[in-house]
C-alpha cells in the first residue's frame, strides 16, 4: 500500500498541469516534430530551413522518435502528448528501480523510491519529453539483469543483459556508458570471466548489426546521411563542434546554478553527498589495495562511480544526462546509509528518517517555486505570437527549435549570410549556456533590426526583431551583385501542435 501511494504521489506531481509546465525545453519541439511527421507521413525528417530539402534526422537513433510516433497515432501528436508519454516512462523506471533496490535493502527500498519520486530535479525532467526519460527504463532492466546474472552465473542471463546494454547503446548513443560500468564491476570482482566476455560479445553484436543496418538504408551513391550525422556527433562529444547549450566548463556550471538553477536544494545536496561517497570509498580502496569496502555493493559503486567519469570526460554535458548519473548515486547513498543505520543505536535510526521527511519538505518547497508558480512559456510564447502577429510567408532567421514552434518558414542562424536578403524577422534565443553562434553579420543584422518583443523564461530569453529593409538602388547606380539563395517555397511537413 505504501509502494502504492508513493507512485500515486509521484504520478500527481508529475502529470498535473504538465501541458505547460514547466515552459517548453529547447529539445522538445524539434523531437515533437519529428516524431509527427513520422507518424503522419512515415518521415523521420524535421521542419526543414528556407531553401533545404526534406532530410532525415539522424544525429540520434530512430527508435526513440518511432516509439514517439506509435504513441502519437494512439493519443494524437502534439508536446503534451510526448510528456505524457516521459511521465509514463519514468512511473515504470521507478517501480523497476524499487524492485531492483528490494535486493539490497528488502523493504526499505521504499527509500530509494520515495527520493526518485519526488526529487526536485527527477520530477522536472520527468515532465519533459527528454530520450532519457525512455532511456532508464532500459538502463535500469539492463542493470537489474546483469546483477541477476553476476548473482545465478547463468550464461543465458549474462547474453540478455549484453543484448539490453547494447539496445541502450543504440536507443540514444549515451547509454553505452553501461560498458564502463559493467567492465569497472568486473575488475572489482575479478570472476566470471568467460561469461563478461560473452556479454561484451553480445553488446558489439547489436551494436555492429545496428551499424551495418543504418549504413545500408541510408546510403544514397556516394554519399550516407547516417554517417555524415554520426561524425558530427562523435566531433560534438569530444569538443572539436560546436556544443552550445552544454555545461563545458565550471562557470557554465556554478553561474546557471548560483542564479537559477539553487532552487533545486536537496537534488544539490544529495548529488555532492553521492560523489563525496564515490570520491571517499575510491580514495579508502587506493590507499588500502583494498576493496573490501566496495564490494558489498560494488555494482552500485561502479554504475555511480563509472557514470561520473564517462560524463565528466566527454564534452556534451547536457542537462538530461544528470538522470543517467543521479539514479545510482542515490541508490549508492541509500544503500550505504541504510548499512550504517542499521549498525547504529535506535535514535540513530529516528535521525535518518527525520532527514528523508525533510529531504521529502525541501523537495516540495522546489516543486513549489519550479513547477506551481511559475506560468512562463518562452517557446509556446514565441510561437503564438508569430502565429498572431507575424505574416504566414515571412521568412524568419532562428533557431531549429523556434523554427518548429513557429508557422512561418524558418532559416537557421548559420545561414544568416544567404537568408539575409530575403529575410523579414530574426528570431533569437539566449540563456546561461546557449547564446547565438558567432556568424557573420548576425551581430549587426540584430543591432539594425528593431525590436518587436521578448519573451522570458525560467532560463531563457527569446527577442523577436524586424528586419529593416535596405530602400532600392537610384536606377543611375550600378546595383551590387549578390549571391542569391533559390526562391523555392520552403516545405513546412507539419507544425507542431500544443
Amino acid at each position: 500500500m505504501v509502494v502504492v501511494g508513493v507512485l500515486g504521489l509521484a504520478a500527481v506531481i508529475r502529470f498535473w498541469a504538465i501541458d505547460g509546465r514547466p515552459g517548453y525545453e529547447w529539445d522538445e519541439p524539434v523531437y515533437t516534430n519529428i516524431a509527427t511527421h513520422l507518424a503522419h507521413l512515415g518521415v523521420l525528417g524535421v521542419k526543414p530551413d528556407f531553401g533545404s530539402p526534406v532530410e532525415p534526422y539522424l544525429y540520434h537513433p530512430p527508435f526513440y522518435f518511432l516509439t514517439l510516433a506509435g504513441w502519437f497515432k494512439l493519443v494524437g501528436a502534439g508536446m503534451t502528448s510526448a510528456r505524457v508519454l516521459a511521465g509514463l516512462m519514468s512511473l515504470v523506471f521507478m517501480t523497476l528501480a524499487y524492485l531492483f533496490m528490494r535486493r539490497y535493502l528488502g523493504r526499505a527500498a521504499i527509500i530509494v523510491l520515495v527520493l526518485l519520486a519526488t526529487d526536485g530535479w527527477l520530477v522536472y525532467c520527468n515532465r519533459i519529453s527528454w530520450i532519457e526519460n525512455t532511456l532508464l527504463v532500459i538502463v535500469i532492466a539492463a542493470v537489474w539483469l546483469y546483477a541477476t546474472a553476476v548473482e545465478t552465473g547463468s550464461r543465458n542471463r549474462f547474453l540478455a543483459a549484453g543484448l539490453l546494454i547494447g539496445s541502450a547503446a543504440i536507443f540514444k548513443h549515451v547509454g553505452a556508458y553501461l560498458v564502463p560500468v559493467v567492465l569497472l564491476h568486473w575488475l572489482i570482482i575479478r570472476k566470471q570471466h568467460r561469461q563478461h566476455l560473452q556479454l561484451l560479445t553480445a553488446v558489439g553484436a547489436v551494436v555492429v548489426a545496428y551499424l551495418i543496418g543504418m549504413t545500408i538504408i541510408y546510403q544514397h551513391g556516394g554519399h550516407n546521411d547516417y554517417w555524415t550525422a554520426t561524425f558530427v556527433q562523435f566531433e560534438r562529444t569530444f569538443g572539436n563542434h560546436d556544443s552550445r547549450g552544454t555545461v563545458g566548463s565550471v562557470g557554465d556550471f556554478i553561474k546557471p546554478t548560483v542564479d537559477q538553477y539553487y532552487i533545486f536544494y536537496a537534488t544539490i545536496l544529495l548529488a555532492l553527498a553521492g560523489v563525496v561517497l564515490v570520491v571517499g570509498r575510491t580514495v579508502e580502496a587506493i590507499r588500502w589495495r583494498d576493496l573490501h569496502s566496495i564490494r558489498p555493493y560494488s555494482l552500485l559503486y561502479a554504475w555511480s562511480a563509472a557514470g561520473l567519469a564517462c560524463f565528466a570526460i566527454i564534452n556534451l554535458k547536457f542537462p538530461q544526462y544528470s538522470l543517467l548519473v543521479l539514479v545510482p548515486l542515490y541508490m549508492y547513498l541509500a544503500v550505504e546509509v541504510a548499512a550504517f543505520v542499521r549498525e547504529r543505536f535506535t535514535h540513530v535510526r529516528m535521525v535518518a528518517i527525520a532527514g528523508l521527511v525533510a529531504l521529502v519538505v525541501v523537495n516540495a518547497v522546489t516543486y513549489v517555486q519550479r513547477i506551481v508558480t511559475r506560468e512562463d512559456n518562452a517557446l509556446a510564447a514565441v510561437g503564438q505570437y508569430a502565429q498572431t502577429y507575424l505574416p504566414p510567408q515571412a521568412l524568419v532567421i532562428t533557431e531549429e527549435a523556434v523554427g518548429d514552434v513557429i508557422p512561418q518558414p524558418y532559416c537557421k542562424l548559420y545561414h544568416v549570410r544567404l537568408c539575409k536578403p530575403h529575410a523579414d524577422y530574426v528570431i533569437i534565443y539566449r540563456s546561461f549556456t546557449q547564446e547565438p553562434p558567432p556568424q557573420p553579420g548576425l551581430e549587426r543584422l540584430v543591432q539594425k533590426s528593431t525590436k518587436e518583443a521578448t519573451f522570458t523564461g525560467f532560463k531563457e530569453r527569446i527577442t523577436v526583431y524586424k528586419i529593416k529593409k535596405i530602400k532600392p538602388q537610384s536606377p543611375n547606380r550600378r546595383p551590387r551583385r549578390h549571391h542569391r539563395v533559390a526562391e523555392s517555397k520552403p516545405t513546412i511537413l507539419l507544425p507542431v501542435a500544443r
